[in-house]
């Protein structure tokens, strides 16, 4: 485990890039506690990422290689995949994560 917040933050962007890097992502949110400025050590830190191109008999798929990248970093990150199609939606969770969350871009 990361042993302070700014090494925390520090592997959140890098695994977050890492994910851009190989999987074709569409938006990134640091989402739950990590987004509201209330994070500390005792939390994990939730990204919810969205893909345009996830097909239903793929998610559990996309999860797993998302949780098998996070486990290459100290930070507890606890990765959230869904569909570009749930904003459209108005999934009650993907509002939540719209609504409260801070997008991480990357370019």
């Amino acid at each position: 485990m990361a042993d302070d917040i700014e090494t925390v933050k520090r592997e959140v962007m890098r695994y977050a890039e890492l994910v851009y890097d190989i999987m074709d992502v569409n938006r990134v949110f640091l989402c739950g506690p990590a987004a509201q400025d209330s994070f500390d050590l005792m939390h994990d830190v939730e990204i919810a990422f969205f893909f345009d191109d996830f097909p239903q008999e793929k998610s559990f798929d996309i999860n797993m290689k998302l949780i098998r990248i996070s486990n290459e970093f100290d930070a507890l990150i606890h990765p959230l995949a869904f569909p570009t199609s749930e904003i459209a939606r108005r999934n009650p969770i993907v509002c939540n994560i719209l609504e409260t969350g801070k997008e991480i871009f990357y370019t």
